[in-house]
C-alpha cells in the first residue's frame, strides 16, 4: 500500500496578500513539496459562482491525492488563503493536523480590501461600487481584513510556536530575508534563496478577456473535484501546466484607479480597533499604520 503524505504546514491567508507569489517561490525549494494546485480548499467551505463546495466531506483520502507525488520532502504543505476567514476551518485543521505549522501573510487591510474588490469586479463577481461594499460591510472585501478577529481563534487552538505571521509590506521590501525566515520556521535550508533568483514582483491585478469563460472554467474545475477519477485528471492537468496556460490566455494585467481619500478614511475608522488588538496579540508594532500611501 502506497504511503499517504499529508501536510506539515499550511499557508492560511490572506487573499490578495501575496500568497500566489509565496506559493510560486516555495515550490522552487528542493526540500519543500507543494501540490500544483494552489487553494485546495479542503478545510474551508468554498463558494464558487454562488455554489457551495465542502471538500472536507470528501475525506482524507481525497485530500491525500494532492500530495501523492511527494518524495519525502521535509516540508509538505499547501496554500489556501481562505482558511483564515472560515470559522470552521481552524477546528477541522486542528482535528486533522494537530501538529501542523501555520503561516499567514497579512497586508494593510485597506489595500487588501481594495485589491480584492477589483479582482471580483474583473471577474463579474460583484456589481457593487466600492463605497457600497464598505457601507454593506461586504464580507469578501471588508470583513476579511479583520485579522485579529480571525487569528485569535487560531492562537487559542494552536501553540504560538506553530504560527508564523509575516507582512506583505515587509516581505516585498526584502524578499530573500523573509523567504529565509519562512524556511527556518519550516526547518528547511534557509540559505537556498540566498543563492537563487527570487521574483521580486507580486502578481498584479488581472482583468479577463472573457469573465464568462473564466467563471465557466472555475465551475468545471470544482465539479471535477467532486469525482475522484476526474480530480486525479485535473491534478495531472495542473502539474503539467495545462490548466494555468488556458487561464493565462484569458488574462491581462490591468491597473485599477487609486482608492479615494473618502473610502480610505471610512476603512481607516473601521479597521482601527482590530489593528490595535492584532498588535497586542502579536506583541509587536505592525508595519502599516493605516495612513495613505
Amino acid at each position: 500500500m502506497a504511503k499517504i503524505f499529508l501536510p506539515n504546514f499550511l499557508v492560511i491567508g490572506v487573499e490578495k496578500g501575496g500568497t500566489t507569489w509565496l506559493h510560486t517561490q516555495l515550490k522552487n525549494h528542493p526540500e519543500i513539496f507543494l501540490p500544483a494546485t494552489k487553494e485546495v480548499h479542503f478545510f474551508n467551505k468554498y463558494n464558487s459562482n454562488f455554489v457551495e463546495h465542502n471538500y472536507f466531506q470528501s475525506g482524507i483520502e481525497w485530500y491525500a491525492e494532492f500530495f501523492k507525488k511527494c518524495r519525502g520532502e521535509k516540508a509538505v504543505g499547501e496554500v489556501t488563503p481562505m482558511y483564515i476567514c472560515d470559522p470552521e476551518a481552524r477546528f477541522r485543521i486542528k482535528k486533522t493536523l494537530p501538529d501542523v505549522k501555520l503561516i499567514a501573510i497579512l497586508r494593510n487591510p485597506i489595500y487588501r480590501a481594495y485589491s480584492h474588490y477589483w479582482m471580483a469586479r474583473y471577474k463579474n463577481h460583484t456589481k457593487l461600487t466600492f463605497r457600497e461594499a464598505i457601507e454593506q460591510r461586504e464580507p469578501r472585501f471588508i470583513e476579511r481584513g479583520l485579522y485579529y478577529k480571525q487569528l485569535k481563534g487560531y492562537f487559542q487552538l494552536f501553540h504560538s510556536t506553530q504560527i508564523l505571521i509575516v507582512f506583505y509590506e515587509e516581505v516585498f521590501s526584502n524578499t530573500k530575508f523573509w523567504l529565509s525566515e519562512i524556511c527556518r520556521f519550516l526547518e528547511v535550508d534557509p540559505c537556498f534563496y540566498s543563492n537563487s533568483f527570487t521574483e521580486e514582483k507580486v502578481f498584479q491585478s488581472s482583468a479577463y478577456r472573457s469573465p464568462f469563460l473564466l467563471n465557466k472554467q472555475n465551475y468545471l474545475v470544482h465539479q471535477m473535484r467532486k469525482n475522484k477519477l476526474l480530480s486525479t485528471t485535473l491534478n495531472w492537468l495542473k502539474r503539467n501546466g495545462i490548466s494555468d496556460k488556458i487561464k493565462r490566455l484569458n488574462t491581462m494585467e490591468t491597473p485599477y484607479e487609486k482608492i479615494s481619500s473618502e473610502d480610505f478614511n471610512l476603512l481607516q475608522d473601521y479597521y482601527c480597533k482590530d489593528i490595535e488588538s492584532l498588535s497586542a496579540l502579536l506583541n509587536r508594532q505592525l508595519p502599516f499604520d493605516l495612513e495613505p500611501a
